[in-house]
């Protein structure tokens, strides 16, 4: 099962479109299989920051491209740079004294930094039990002008 399989799930069944015939019909099947790529690409891309390697983690630390700062009041931040490729950062924003991490923030880009910029945006949230959730997953993929955003939330404490 390839690592982000887990998050692939269909939202509703639609009905398979009209195909369109002739010239523009090839020109629609064209795109959306580009746009297809694309997506599995960024998708897959995303997959290689999350979870995060321990061993590009390593890597990063002994190549001393990790830094500490502060985040506000009561958060820390730690910033990852150049884990999978050059130029791009993972940051973890952590909640210094719940000692929670509360986001993971992913800057990356799939073939030019300039032109194809990916962010991934986890925010996590704390029930009252103290169990923590990913609240909101949003993946920005700026030369589509695509945002996917997903919300988990209605969490309720099943009967026991």
């Amino acid at each position: 099962m390839d690592r982000m399989a887990r998050y692939k799930r269909p939202l509703s069944v639609f009905p398979p479109p009209e195909k369109k015939r002739g010239l523009k019909g090839r020109v629609i099947e064209k795109k959306t299989g580009e746009m297809k790529d694309y997506m599995e690409r960024a998708i897959s891309l995303v997959g290689r920051y999350v979870p995060p390697s321990p061993e590009n983690i390593q890597a990063v630390l002994s190549a001393g491209k990790a830094s500490l700062s502060q985040a506000g009041p009561g958060a820390i931040q730690l910033t990852f740079r150049d884990c999978v490729k050059a130029g791009d950062s993972v940051t973890f924003t952590v909640d210094s004294a719940a000692k929670i991490m509360r986001q993971l923030a992913v800057n990356t880009y799939l073939d030019e930094q300039d032109k194809d910029a990916i962010s991934l945006t986890v925010d996590f949230q704390t029930l009252p039990d103290g169990t923590s959730y990913t609240a909101r997953k949003v993946m920005n993929v700026a030369a589509k002008k695509i945002v996917v955003n997903i919300q988990n939330m209605d969490y309720k404490k099943l009967a026991p």
